[in-house]
Protein backbone atom coordinates (compact mmCIF):
# COMPACT_ATOMS: atom_id res chain seq x y z
CA UNK A 1 0.00 0.00 0.00
CA UNK A 2 1.18 3.64 -0.75
CA UNK A 3 2.28 5.59 2.23
CA UNK A 4 -0.08 8.79 2.65
CA UNK A 5 2.28 11.66 2.79
CA UNK A 6 0.77 14.45 5.17
CA UNK A 7 1.57 18.09 5.03
CA UNK A 8 3.04 19.94 8.69
CA UNK A 9 -0.38 21.43 8.77
CA UNK A 10 -2.29 18.41 10.25
CA UNK A 11 0.61 16.99 12.42
CA UNK A 12 0.50 16.23 16.02
CA UNK A 13 3.79 16.78 17.84
CA UNK A 14 4.46 15.15 21.50
CA UNK A 15 6.55 15.74 24.13
CA UNK A 16 6.27 15.22 27.69
CA UNK A 17 8.68 14.66 30.84
CA UNK A 18 6.84 11.65 32.16
CA UNK A 19 7.34 8.97 29.13
CA UNK A 20 4.01 7.11 30.29
CA UNK A 21 1.72 10.21 29.19
CA UNK A 22 3.46 9.42 25.58
CA UNK A 23 2.18 6.27 25.29
CA UNK A 24 -1.67 5.70 23.36
CA UNK A 25 -3.75 4.02 20.90
CA UNK A 26 -2.34 6.57 17.92
CA UNK A 27 0.30 5.72 16.51
CA UNK A 28 3.38 7.97 17.12
CA UNK A 29 6.88 8.26 15.34
CA UNK A 30 9.93 9.10 16.75
CA UNK A 31 11.25 12.62 15.01
CA UNK A 32 14.99 11.98 15.36
CA UNK A 33 17.39 9.35 16.05
CA UNK A 34 18.02 8.13 19.73
CA UNK A 35 21.49 7.84 21.44
CA UNK A 36 22.54 6.34 24.45
CA UNK A 37 25.54 8.69 26.46
CA UNK A 38 28.00 7.60 28.53
CA UNK A 39 31.33 8.39 29.66
CA UNK A 40 34.17 6.39 30.12
CA UNK A 41 37.96 6.23 31.80
CA UNK A 42 41.00 4.96 29.80
CA UNK A 43 44.41 4.96 30.91
CA UNK A 44 47.40 6.43 28.82
CA UNK A 45 50.26 3.52 28.97
CA UNK A 46 52.91 5.81 28.72
CA UNK A 47 52.04 8.79 31.05
CA UNK A 48 49.29 7.13 33.65
CA UNK A 49 47.07 9.82 33.00
CA UNK A 50 43.06 8.79 33.11
CA UNK A 51 41.31 10.02 29.65
CA UNK A 52 38.06 10.52 30.32
CA UNK A 53 36.12 10.17 26.80
CA UNK A 54 32.43 11.10 25.97
CA UNK A 55 30.54 7.81 24.33
CA UNK A 56 26.99 8.07 22.31
CA UNK A 57 25.62 4.47 20.61
CA UNK A 58 22.71 4.63 18.45
CA UNK A 59 19.72 2.68 20.50
CA UNK A 60 16.60 3.42 18.10
CA UNK A 61 16.27 5.39 14.78
CA UNK A 62 14.37 8.20 13.41
CA UNK A 63 11.06 7.52 12.01
CA UNK A 64 10.45 4.30 13.92
CA UNK A 65 7.26 3.52 15.92
CA UNK A 66 6.99 3.79 19.67
CA UNK A 67 6.02 -0.03 19.91
CA UNK A 68 6.10 -1.49 23.20
CA UNK A 69 9.68 -2.73 23.06
CA UNK A 70 10.71 0.35 21.69
CA UNK A 71 9.07 2.01 25.15
CA UNK A 72 10.53 -0.67 27.09
CA UNK A 73 14.16 0.53 25.83
CA UNK A 74 13.62 3.75 26.20
CA UNK A 75 12.43 3.53 29.59
CA UNK A 76 15.75 1.79 30.70
CA UNK A 77 17.93 4.34 29.03
CA UNK A 78 15.94 7.23 30.91
CA UNK A 79 16.16 5.12 33.88
CA UNK A 80 19.91 4.51 33.26
CA UNK A 81 20.83 8.14 32.96
CA UNK A 82 21.87 7.31 29.39
CA UNK A 83 18.85 9.35 27.99
CA UNK A 84 17.19 12.45 28.56
CA UNK A 85 13.89 12.61 28.41
CA UNK A 86 13.76 15.65 26.57
CA UNK A 87 15.06 13.90 23.36
CA UNK A 88 11.86 11.72 23.15
CA UNK A 89 9.99 13.56 20.54
CA UNK A 90 7.28 11.86 18.71
CA UNK A 91 4.93 13.04 15.69
CA UNK A 92 1.83 11.88 13.75
CA UNK A 93 4.03 11.85 10.66
CA UNK A 94 6.40 8.98 10.12
CA UNK A 95 9.49 10.30 8.54
CA UNK A 96 12.42 8.54 7.75
CA UNK A 97 14.72 10.53 6.10
CA UNK A 98 17.70 13.39 7.42
CA UNK A 99 19.09 15.84 5.68
CA UNK A 100 22.69 16.30 5.40
CA UNK A 101 24.87 19.23 5.27
CA UNK A 102 27.59 19.57 2.19
CA UNK A 103 30.81 21.92 2.01
CA UNK A 104 30.65 25.31 1.86
CA UNK A 105 30.15 26.31 -1.57
CA UNK A 106 29.34 29.67 -3.57
CA UNK A 107 25.68 30.58 -3.53
CA UNK A 108 23.68 33.43 -5.28
CA UNK A 109 21.14 35.31 -3.93
CA UNK A 110 18.48 37.26 -6.03
CA UNK A 111 16.70 39.74 -3.86
CA UNK A 112 13.72 42.29 -4.49
CA UNK A 113 14.32 45.13 -3.00
CA UNK A 114 11.76 47.68 -3.17
CA UNK A 115 10.88 46.46 -6.56
CA UNK A 116 14.53 46.56 -7.44
CA UNK A 117 15.94 42.83 -8.02
CA UNK A 118 19.82 42.79 -6.98
CA UNK A 119 22.44 40.11 -6.82
CA UNK A 120 24.71 38.86 -3.87
CA UNK A 121 27.35 36.66 -3.49
CA UNK A 122 27.60 34.15 0.06
CA UNK A 123 29.04 30.71 1.59
CA UNK A 124 26.96 28.80 2.63
CA UNK A 125 26.44 24.70 3.00
CA UNK A 126 23.01 24.33 2.46
CA UNK A 127 20.47 26.10 0.57
CA UNK A 128 18.53 26.29 4.14
CA UNK A 129 21.39 28.16 5.56
CA UNK A 130 22.04 30.64 2.75
CA UNK A 131 18.88 31.40 3.52
CA UNK A 132 19.09 32.69 6.66
CA UNK A 133 22.58 34.42 5.95
CA UNK A 134 21.07 36.65 3.37
CA UNK A 135 17.81 36.91 5.22
CA UNK A 136 19.95 38.80 8.35
CA UNK A 137 22.20 40.49 5.73
CA UNK A 138 19.39 42.06 3.92
CA UNK A 139 17.09 43.36 7.33
CA UNK A 140 20.48 44.81 8.48
CA UNK A 141 21.36 46.83 5.39
CA UNK A 142 18.26 47.87 3.60
CA UNK A 143 14.80 49.91 4.14
CA UNK A 144 11.47 48.37 2.98
CA UNK A 145 10.17 45.23 1.59
CA UNK A 146 12.49 42.60 0.26
CA UNK A 147 11.56 38.74 -1.23
CA UNK A 148 13.85 36.17 -2.14
CA UNK A 149 13.65 35.47 -5.45
CA UNK A 150 16.13 32.56 -6.16
CA UNK A 151 18.67 30.48 -4.71
CA UNK A 152 21.88 28.66 -7.07
CA UNK A 153 24.64 27.23 -5.76
CA UNK A 154 27.70 27.74 -8.11
CA UNK A 155 30.61 25.20 -8.05
CA UNK A 156 34.22 25.34 -8.90
CA UNK A 157 34.21 29.32 -7.85
CA UNK A 158 36.23 31.23 -5.77
CA UNK A 159 35.28 34.50 -4.09
CA UNK A 160 38.69 36.75 -3.47
CA UNK A 161 38.24 38.68 -0.90
CA UNK A 162 41.82 40.73 -1.25
CA UNK A 163 41.88 44.89 -2.68
CA UNK A 164 44.14 46.87 -4.02
CA UNK A 165 45.03 49.33 -1.68
CA UNK A 166 44.23 53.21 -2.20
CA UNK A 167 42.05 52.03 -5.46
CA UNK A 168 39.16 54.33 -5.81
CA UNK A 169 35.82 52.70 -5.01
CA UNK A 170 34.22 54.17 -7.31
CA UNK A 171 35.98 52.71 -10.36
CA UNK A 172 36.04 49.26 -9.27
CA UNK A 173 33.82 46.73 -10.53
CA UNK A 174 32.91 43.25 -9.73
CA UNK A 175 34.59 40.86 -12.32
CA UNK A 176 34.45 36.76 -13.14
CA UNK A 177 37.42 35.61 -14.58
CA UNK A 178 38.26 32.55 -15.87
CA UNK A 179 42.19 31.44 -15.46
CA UNK A 180 43.99 28.33 -17.02
CA UNK A 181 46.96 27.38 -14.05
CA UNK A 182 49.86 25.09 -15.18
CA UNK A 183 51.49 23.18 -12.66
CA UNK A 184 53.63 20.33 -13.99
CA UNK A 185 52.59 19.98 -16.99
CA UNK A 186 49.20 19.90 -16.24
CA UNK A 187 46.69 22.24 -16.61
CA UNK A 188 42.97 22.71 -15.28
CA UNK A 189 40.60 25.65 -15.13
CA UNK A 190 39.57 28.00 -12.08
CA UNK A 191 37.06 31.11 -11.96
CA UNK A 192 37.45 34.08 -9.56
CA UNK A 193 34.82 36.65 -8.45
CA UNK A 194 36.87 39.97 -7.45
CA UNK A 195 36.06 43.58 -7.07
CA UNK A 196 38.75 45.54 -9.18
CA UNK A 197 39.05 48.31 -11.57
CA UNK A 198 40.02 46.35 -14.54
CA UNK A 199 40.21 42.79 -15.78
CA UNK A 200 44.22 43.14 -15.76
CA UNK A 201 44.19 44.15 -11.82
CA UNK A 202 41.31 41.21 -11.08
CA UNK A 203 43.74 39.10 -12.47
CA UNK A 204 46.78 40.02 -10.46
CA UNK A 205 44.61 39.91 -7.22
CA UNK A 206 42.83 36.22 -8.16
CA UNK A 207 46.60 35.45 -8.90
CA UNK A 208 47.58 36.74 -5.44
CA UNK A 209 44.65 35.15 -3.66
CA UNK A 210 45.81 31.76 -4.97
CA UNK A 211 48.93 32.11 -3.80
CA UNK A 212 48.48 33.29 -0.61
CA UNK A 213 45.53 31.00 0.62
CA UNK A 214 44.88 28.85 -1.78
CA UNK A 215 48.43 26.74 -2.60
CA UNK A 216 49.53 24.62 0.55
CA UNK A 217 52.82 22.77 1.06
CA UNK A 218 53.62 19.96 3.13
CA UNK A 219 56.35 21.15 5.71
CA UNK A 220 59.24 18.98 4.07
CA UNK A 221 58.19 19.86 0.54
CA UNK A 222 58.63 23.33 -1.43
CA UNK A 223 55.80 24.06 -4.20
CA UNK A 224 56.37 23.44 -7.71
CA UNK A 225 56.16 26.64 -9.51
CA UNK A 226 53.27 27.34 -11.93
CA UNK A 227 51.80 30.04 -14.22
CA UNK A 228 48.28 31.80 -14.24
CA UNK A 229 46.90 32.84 -17.61
CA UNK A 230 43.78 35.01 -18.05
CA UNK A 231 41.31 33.17 -20.89
CA UNK A 232 38.38 35.58 -19.75
CA UNK A 233 37.18 38.69 -17.95
CA UNK A 234 33.07 39.81 -17.78
CA UNK A 235 31.66 42.35 -15.54
CA UNK A 236 29.16 41.07 -12.99
CA UNK A 237 25.76 43.44 -12.20
CA UNK A 238 26.60 42.63 -8.25
CA UNK A 239 25.26 44.23 -5.11
CA UNK A 240 27.91 42.86 -2.62
CA UNK A 241 29.80 39.73 -1.75
CA UNK A 242 28.70 39.27 2.27
CA UNK A 243 31.76 38.95 4.28
CA UNK A 244 33.06 35.36 4.54
CA UNK A 245 33.54 35.71 8.88
CA UNK A 246 29.71 36.63 8.68
CA UNK A 247 28.79 33.74 6.65
CA UNK A 248 31.44 31.88 8.92
CA UNK A 249 29.32 32.08 11.91
CA UNK A 250 26.23 30.50 10.02
CA UNK A 251 28.06 27.71 8.74
CA UNK A 252 29.37 26.98 12.25
CA UNK A 253 26.62 26.97 13.78
CA UNK A 254 24.78 24.75 11.26
CA UNK A 255 27.29 21.76 12.43
CA UNK A 256 26.13 22.40 15.86
CA UNK A 257 22.46 21.47 15.43
CA UNK A 258 22.78 17.99 13.44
Amino acid sequence: MKKETVSRFNEKIMTSNDLSLLKGNESKYLMNSLYRHWKEDFTDEDTGEVVTIERKELIISKGEELNDENFQTIDFFIKSGELNIKDVRLSSIQRTADAVLGNSTIWIAVVEISRKKRTFYLYANSIDVARVIITDYIEQNYIGFYEIKSLKEQQYFTLVSLAKKNSDEDQNKFYQIEVEIMVNKESYPMRFLVKAPNAEEAKVLSEAFYETYMRVADDDKELPPYTMTLLSAKTLNVEAVIDHQFCKEYIDKSKETL
